[in-house]
């Protein structure tokens, strides 16, 4: 009886690990197709970023273009449309290279500055996309 509890617990736990993945797979569509962000360089100058996750705490993010990054502050804006965005103060806590599709990429964690004005506008808006991938249904049918 023992070794069917724990069956039983381990068909729970890949349950719950297949749950977490697809939330966290709705939250990057979410960030990849209503959002969109970028790194504002000391010179004002845009660099468009993929943000791969979120938490209140801080985010990850991919550079889509080839740069390295010299600063370890900076300003990230998040636009929800062409002309309107926010901005968060940031602080990158560690940078690694991976490899995707034999195509070398480097990926950023972040923190957040918490004492930053904008910082409940982005908690509201990560509380935002935890709260729409626990809800959302992905409709398999192509409706349009």
């Amino acid at each position: 009886m023992a070794s069917e509890e724990k069956n039983v617990l381990n068909i729970d736990n890949f349950r719950s690990e297949k749950i977490k993945l697809k939330k966290r797979k709705t939250q990057r569509l979410f960030f990849e197709d209503l959002l969109t962000c970028y790194l504002v360089s000391p010179s004002k100058k845009l660099t468009p970023i993929a943000i791969i996750e979120a938490s209140e705490e801080g985010f990850s993010f991919s550079p889509l273009t080839d740069i390295k990054l010299q600063e370890s502050h900076f300003s990230v804006r998040w636009y929800l449309s062409n002309t309107i965005y926010f901005e968060t103060q940031t602080k990158i806590i560690h940078a690694h290279e991976t490899i995707t599709h034999q195509k070398s990429e480097l990926k950023y964690g972040c923190q957040v500055d918490q004492k930053h004005y904008c910082h409940p506008t982005y908690v509201n808006l990560i509380k935002l996309v935890q709260s729409l991938s626990e809800i959302s249904q992905e409709d398999r049918k192509r409706v349009f």
